[in-house]
């Protein structure tokens, strides 16, 4: 089995991308491919790109117009010629055993799409963790077995739930991602069922992505330390943005609309992450020094937060009911006119 590693890049660091595809290079399985996709890169970074393909076989180059992240995976999946895809941001790294714990999954049971562990922190942290892992070999075909969730119909709705709330989090402390994260699936399936990353949306693409394949495979988890996600403040929820109610609630609509919001698991992971979408923009716009927008702008803005969808959920009574435990403290002040003030001077 081939597995095409889908990797978009735009003017990336040089000293990440190397990390990243190092720890592709170090896989003890070979049969791979590299789709690097420079997405709109200037020219200095293109050159970079263009050495990188020149000097290894097995990375496959391609250059478009800056479309953003979805676009970029889309194009790949396309182009892809593996048997089984997965995907990668230039600034993670993998765990050197993934390929071949992956493809022993594959051939040995009939799920579609295994969805392995990840651990998140600072990068000193994680390369110290990789470091001390590093000879660890593949878990044997019995030892995966052991170690593998089948999400069945049972346990559908907590799965959903996790795509867009709390993450699924095993004992030895790595955790399902909820975005691209770890995900190896069959490129066949895939074309299949027709399922691609959403375009035009910034803001959690990968959850109504993640979303669509429970719905439409046979999916399972894997406790098995797979990918290192680095912490970065720069990301698109920690970065300043203008737009950003709109941004967000464009997504938000639409995952409403896929999930199940009379099911407490799935209502629960929904209201989590509208909670979630409202202290990002406290933090990223409402308090950003930035935003220079006038009195009644503000005004206006935080009345549209207390007032009108999706953000009055939070005042309803059945979020006090469902919603997460930590959350229903902040409902109470949202409740009160309160919550965007408190975040405020905190």
């Amino acid at each position: 089995m081939k597995i095409s590693v889908i990797l978009p890049v735009r003017n990336p660091d040089p000293s990440l991308l190397n990390r990243a595809l190092d720890s592709i290079y170090e896989q003890t399985y070979s049969d791979y491919e590299i789709l690097l996709v420079n997405d709109g890169s200037d020219t200095l970074h293109t050159e970079g790109l263009r050495a990188v393909a020149e000097h290894n076989s097995a990375v496959r180059l391609f250059v478009i117009e800056p479309s953003g992240v979805s676009a970029a995976r889309n194009l790949a999946a396309d182009m892809a010629e593996g048997e089984i895809l997965t995907y990668l941001d230039a600034d993670d790294f993998l765990s050197p055993v993934c390929f071949e714990e992956a493809v022993r999954v594959f051939e040995n049971t009939d799920v579609d799409a295994v969805w392995g562990g990840t651990l998140y922190g600072p990068e000193e942290e994680l390369l110290r963790i990789r470091g001390s892992h590093s000879e660890r070999s593949a878990y044997d075909t019995e030892e995966l077995r052991k170690r593998l969730l089948i999400i069945d119909n049972d346990r559908k709705h907590i799965s959903r739930a996790e795509c867009i709330g709390e993450p699924c989090r095993f004992e030895n402390g790595i955790y399902i991602s909820r975005g691209i994260a770890g995900r190896f699936i069959r490129k066949d399936k895939l074309a299949e069922t027709g399922i691609v990353f959403p375009q035009g949306i910034r803001y959690y693409e990968d959850a109504i992505w993640n979303l669509k394949m429970l719905d439409s495979m046979k999916v399972a988890y894997l406790d098995s330390e797979w990918y290192y996600y680095l912490e970065n403040e720069a990301s698109v929820s920690n970065s300043y943005n203008p737009d950003m109610v709109s941004e967000l609630e464009d997504p938000l609509a639409v995952i409403r609309k896929l999930i199940d919001m009379n099911n407490k698991e799935e209502y629960a992971g929904y209201t989590g992450l509208l909670m979630d979408s409202l202290r990002y923009v406290s933090r990223c716009l409402l308090n950003n020094p930035k935003w220079t927008a006038s009195s009644d702008e503000k005004r206006k803005l935080e009345k549209h937060l207390y007032r009108e969808e999706p953000w009055r959920e939070i005042g309803t009574d059945k979020y006090r009911i469902h919603a997460r435990t930590r959350d229903c403290r902040k409902a109470a002040l949202y409740r009160k006119k309160l919550l965007l003030f408190v975040w405020k001077y905190k």
